[in-house]
């Protein structure tokens, strides 16, 4: 189901259905606001089946990251919600050894300094400590490297959805699920109109996509098929 043309009515459109949900036009019912609400819907429902366990990822990317002797902590670029894996190489044509994810400075009981951490980690068994710089996730490498490889550090991670914007723009979920963001959209439309009982009902409807959704995921793996359902099976608003 794409975004739909400006000032569009049509409920096989994501702008249109929240629209025919909603009762409204263009005028009462903006583009602008429209689209912010639909991409808040797309942000909730991805980081919903994420949270759910499920192993679908909506945006993973590999990122490959030069290691620096001497430097133990290295940027992730983007809004990563995730990290599923990460390997490092400590040297040109050696092994690629996968990287266990601790929360070391709070378990670890051993010094932390940097001749300590030479002496009890292994760069065949490597370690690595993720935390926050404002926005950016950071990766702390247990043992520090002692020498410059290029990208010698290999991150698969999970980042934040790219937004809808461009008319012909779709979300990246199967259309049975799509109605989710207008139902989310018409939810925060009737709640700002303090319309709680037809809010409530949008967000009945949400949830019960949510969960078809989350079990679809759950269900599914490489040898099974789309299960196919109706767009417009579900009661409408009033």
């Amino acid at each position: 189901m794409q975004l739909g043309t400006e000032g569009s009515t049509t409920p096989n459109t994501l702008r249109g259905l929240t629209r025919f949900l909603t009762k409204t036009d263009s005028t009462k019912f903006s583009d602008t606001d429209i689209d912010a609400l639909l991409n808040l819907g797309y942000h909730e429902f991805a980081n919903e089946i994420l949270k759910s366990g499920s192993d679908i990822d909506f945006n993973l990317e590999t990122e490959s990251i030069n290691l620096v002797a001497d430097t133990q902590t290295h940027s992730i670029t983007g809004k990563v919600l995730r990290i599923k894996r990460a390997e490092v190489q400590w040297e040109s044509g050696g092994s690629w050894y996968p990287v266990e994810i601790r929360n070391i400075v709070g378990e670890s009981t051993e010094p932390l300094d940097t001749t300590s951490i030479a002496g009890d980690y292994s760069k065949s068994k490597p370690y690595g400590h993720l935390w926050l710089d404002n926005e950016t996730l950071k990766l702390d490498l247990y043992p520090i490297p002692n020498a410059n490889m290029t990208n010698g550090l290999k991150v698969w991670k999970i980042l934040e959805i790219t937004e809808l914007s461009d008319p012909t723009d779709e979300p990246s979920i199967p259309e049975a699920y799509q109605k989710y963001l207008p139902y989310y959209a018409a939810e925060m439309y009737y709640l700002k109109k303090e319309m709680y009982t037809k809010a409530t009902k949008m967000e009945e409807k949400k949830l019960m996509i949510l969960a078809r959704a989350i079990s679809f995921y759950a269900s599914r793996n490489e040898e099974q098929s789309y299960l196919m359902e109706s767009n417009y099976s579900d009661e409408y608003g009033d």
